[in-house]
Formats: structure tokens, sequence, C-alpha cells
């Protein structure tokens, strides 16, 4: 397939064992070569069916091996040419940059399981207190986003940053106290401070409290502290965006990348 800015779709052309068992998208994340945006897309099941890939870059071809090349996990996976290839890059939100990685609450990166739905980015370390960092050049869209607003016990506890970048991007990133003056409409480089993590770690560890209080038999499961970060590309040009987008709007109108690619890409 021709390189396209946006959404494309492909046919699967072979499977490893048999047209039921394409791959296993629990598994998908783990490497390094799979198109992860599928798993929010739709899961292609069988010879000829058609991929729904959201990717912003130029995909070129999806397929699945018929000889056993997947040994990590000893079924087809789809092997696809750079799917970031035409997605700029992106600055770590953090000093270190370390991915979160499994905790009593699961693993920290982009496509991993959040029950109802895979995780729509990533989560990078960070102690209470932290600065942060912006990952693109753009404008502030919100400093009040609230990554539980459906959720009476988390709602208000926690806030994060909305930009828009020059080329339509949206990058929301969660746990993080704005600095002071930032507001809508600010404009912020990449690698610039922007806030300071917030403490969800605690947040979860007061909740995991209550429920024991509640509970006693329950066991007390910990987190580790971060920052969480979304990077969603629109799925078509000429977006007009002038304020924050709901998850909403973002479920219909982009589709999310994975940062650490992106930041592996060499950020500013």
């Amino acid at each position: 397939m021709g390189g396209g800015r946006f959404p494309l779709r492909t046919r699967i052309t072979s499977v490893a064992n048999g047209p039921d068992e394409v791959a296993n998208l629990a598994d998908w994340p783990e490497r390094n070569d799979l198109p992860t945006e599928a798993l929010e897309l739709g899961k292609p099941s069988q010879i000829g069916d058609i991929a729904q890939i959201g990717t912003s870059s130029g995909l070129k071809s999806v397929t699945t091996p018929n000889s056993g090349e997947d040994t990590k996990s000893g079924y087809g996976a789809f092997h696809a040419f750079d799917l970031y290839e035409n997605d700029p890059a992106i600055a770590s939100p953090t000093q270190s940059g370390q991915q979160r990685g499994k905790d009593d609450f699961d693993w920290g990166h982009f496509g991993a399981s959040r029950g109802t739905h895979p995780h729509r980015g990533g989560d990078f370390e960070a102690a209470p207190g932290e600065d942060v960092y912006s990952l693109v050049d753009g404008t502030v869209l919100s400093v009040t986003e609230d990554p539980y607003p459906n959720d009476p016990k988390k709602h208000g506890r926690l806030t994060g940053v909305q930009i828009l970048t020059p080329d339509g991007r949206i990058v929301r990133m969660f746990y993080v106290k704005a600095t002071q003056g930032l507001q809508p409409g600010t404009r912020v480089s990449a690698g610039q401070p922007i806030g300071t993590a917030e403490d969800v770690a605690g947040v979860y560890a007061d909740l995991e409290r209550q429920q024991r209080i509640a509970n006693p038999s329950h066991h007390e499961r910990s987190m580790t502290n971060h920052v969480h970060v979304e990077v969603w590309n629109p799925q078509s040009l000429g977006r007009s965006v002038t304020t924050r987008q709901s998850l909403a709007d973002l479920t219909t109108h982009y589709v999310p990348r994975d940062p650490f690619r992106l930041m592996k890409k060499g950020g500013p």
C-alpha cells in the first residue's frame, strides 16, 4: 500500500497457525514490530479480513508470516514496515525517560490491558514533585485535565495538561500539576518545564487503605509513581481545534500513538 498520512486499511495475506490465530493482542505491545494501534481499532480474524491500522505514517504492508518466524510467542504476528516513519519525534516528559514497568496495577507501556480497553498512552516513572517537560512545541489547551472525571473516588484529586501542536496532534499529560502562569493559550516548546509530577501512587495507596479497612482480607497493592502521556494524531487533515478535546472527541477523530517509540526516534 502507498504511504498516506492518516489511517489506512490493509488485508491479511497469510497467518501462521490457521485463520483463527492471527495474533494474541495482549502480547502486541511487548514486540517492537507490531502496529499496536490495531488494538484499539479492531482485531482481524482470518485471511482476507480488513485490518484497520490507525497510523499517521506511510504504511506499506501488513502481513503475517506463514512460517515459524514469531519465536517469542509461538504464533503468527503482524510484520510491518516502520509505522512511525513519518511521525515527528517527541521530547521526554521526564529527566530519565524511564518507562514504568510492571507493578501491582499492571504494566505502563502503550497498549497494556486496562480491562475494557488497551492503555492509550505510556507511563514515565517520576517522583512526586519532579519536573515534567513538554513533549512538543505547541499551544496549551487546558491545565485542568481530570484523568478520572467519572470516578467519584478519584475525581478532582489529580490533574493534567493538554497541548495542541502546529500540525494538529493532541498531547495529554496526566498526573501533572501545571506551573504557575501556564494557562490555555500559552505557547510551549519541546523540553520546556511545564509542571511537576503529582503523587498518583499516593492517591491509589489511600484508596487501597480504605478498601482494606472495609475488607480486612484485602491485600493492599502498590503503584510506581509516574506521569501518563498520550499522543493523538488526527484522522483527517484540516481539523480545526481551539479548545480542549474530550476523550470522546479523541477516540472519534484521532488515533493514539506510542510515546516511547516517538521518543526513541530522537526527540528535540
